[in-house]
């Protein structure tokens, strides 16, 4: 399951195959995202609006994420992030 939820991201990131597991689907849209090293990356992706919820149910927060393909996301390596707080 791979999803990723930032406090420095201005979106949410959700696996496309996770978001079908969840039967999640809506139509596509062409995003354009900017990345690291001035990089920008365009594909096709869902606006999709889910809940995330504690397990004991007293927790609820409402959120959009867009998914992406592991195209996108590639091999889930751990990213330094030291590197490019600058």
């Amino acid at each position: 399951m791979n999803a990723l939820f930032g406090d420095a991201s201005s979106v949410w990131y959700v696996n496309e195959e996770l978001a079908g597991v969840l039967g999640l689907s809506v139509k596509y849209e062409e995003v354009t995202v900017n990345v690291l090293n001035d990089t920008v990356q365009t594909f096709d992706g869902m606006l999709l609006k889910m809940n995330l919820e504690s397990c004991d149910g007293n927790i609820r927060i409402p959120l959009k994420a867009l998914t992406c393909s592991r195209r996108v996301t590639g091999s889930y390596k751990t990213v330094d992030w030291l590197k490019y707080q600058d």
